[in-house]
């Protein structure tokens, strides 16, 4: 059976290894710093995500009835490093720098006893981009740092917290920013928000609950609902939840779907639910089955999903999936397709599983081209006057600048006076 170290190690370092013709594997010096630093990193958020049960982390890791002991070994181990680096500031001070240090120092001590001589600064800058490190010694290596990130996350969860602090949700001076774009530097205008340890944590947890899944069912982590795997067979998806319908954007969605639907006499749907044709079951089938084998091949084991997550994860992608459907073709010509309203039918049926304000415009543009320009222009309105207040709700804090949402709007306001135009004519000579 894998132990949970050999399998976070694989993941690691599989898409890095190298080989040459007449060698074995290998990893390049740097390459490997960076993923020692990552397997830290790493090692650190299991542990914290699992600090009320650090016990129950350490038995995937240790033979059976040697937990405890393994424990202690691992917090002395920790402690012991804390010690030799009483400067460390961040985790790249505990991780990476001092992974450099060591085998820098290990190489000057090599060629001093074989030549009696020092090494310079530029020889060992030059050593470090030409060495491979063995697959083996990388292997055990970084198995060893995420053991030990572990234990500094799971046993000494405040100082884990502090190192993180420090090196992922330090503050950027803008006007320096400013002057390294200026000076050419290729970095975003405004870095990336801060993500804390516990939001990183809780994304490394489901490694560790894929893991138990498959290896280790008997071992309970912490209190949750146990997770089940994503089921291949399609959901059809239940009209939009009650709780939705209290923001003016989903209501006003879900009435404007059932106009269109009965005035233009829409197949595809019955007592306001969608009703599946062929071509669309197999399309959500075929988005469903692609985001499991991405899904297993980043865990490189059978993907789980916790049970709450796995109705809203499969009415996503299945409204991703239609929408790619409706999509095919027509978009790029311009032009009003035959099947149009096969098309307005999987659009309106995409936007009822998630929401996604990009349908309503592309449903606005079909209608648009078959000359609906009244409804066209309701579509378009709901956007730009509802969406705004829906959209927190629907970027769940990825746009707290409201860039997104402001350029949604923008190309909805847009397509309203296109609209407009269409509908009166005249309104563009009169000025």
């Amino acid at each position: 059976m894998l132990s949970l170290l050999d399998c976070l190690t694989h993941n690691i370092i599989a898409p890095a290894v190298k080989k040459k013709w007449f060698s074995k594997p290998f990893l390049p010096f740097r390459r490997y710093l960076g993923l020692y630093q990552q397997a830290f990193e790493m090692g650190v958020g299991i542990g914290y995500a699992h600090r009320h049960n650090f016990l129950g982390i350490v038995s995937l890791l240790s033979h059976p009835g040697r937990e405890e002991e393994l424990a202690n070994s691992l917090k002395a181990t920790v402690q012991k490093h804390l010690s030799e680096s009483p400067n460390a500031a961040t985790l790249f001070d505990l991780g990476m720098n001092s992974e450099q240090d060591r085998c820098e120092a290990s190489i000057r001590k090599q060629w001093f006893i074989q030549t009696g001589s020092n090494l310079s600064h530029a020889d060992v800058d030059k050593w470090a981009d030409t060495f491979n490190v063995p697959l083996d010694n990388a292997h055990g290596n970084i198995g060893t740092v995420i053991s030990l990130g572990i234990a500094l996350g799971g046993a000494f969860p405040e100082k884990a917290k502090q190192l993180w602090v420090c090196e992922h949700e330090r503050t950027y001076d803008e006007e320096l920013i400013r002057l390294a774009r200026t000076s050419g530097l290729n970095i975003p205008a405004k870095m990336p928000d801060p993500v804390s340890i516990d939001e990183f944590s809780e994304k490394m947890r489901p490694l560790v609950d894929a893991y138990v899944a498959e290896y280790r069912p008997d071992i309970l982590l912490c209190k949750r609902k146990p997770a089940k795997p994503v089921e291949h067979a399609v959901i059809v998806p239940t009209p939009i939840e009650q709780s939705l319908l209290v923001f003016p954007y989903v209501t006003a969605g879900a009435e404007f779907t059932q106009h269109i639907v009965t005035s233009l006499g829409i197949q595809g749907w019955k007592n306001g639910c969608p009703v599946f044709t062929d071509s669309e079951r197999k399309a959500i089938e075929s988005g469903q089955n692609d985001f499991q084998f991405l899904a297993n091949e980043r865990t490189r084991l059978e993907a789980i999903f916790n049970p709450d997550t796995v109705e809203p994860i499969q009415r996503q992608l299945g409204g991703e999936a239609l929408k790619r459907l409706a999509d095919h073709t027509w978009k790029d010509s311009g032009e009003l397709p035959a099947n149009w309203m096969e098309r307005l039918s999987t659009y309106l049926k995409a936007w009822s599983m998630t929401l996604d304000p990009n349908i309503l415009l592309d449903v606005a543009d079909l209608l648009a081209l078959a000359w609906y320009q009244a409804d066209a222009k309701r579509a378009a309105e709901i956007v730009a006057t509802l969406f705004p207040g829906y959209a927190p709700r629907y970027f769940v804090g990825t746009d707290e600048s409201g860039d997104t949402t402001e350029e949604i709007v923008s190309l909805a306001r847009d397509a309203i006076q296109v609209y407009d135009l269409k509908l009166d004519p005249w309104s563009a000579s009169s000025d």
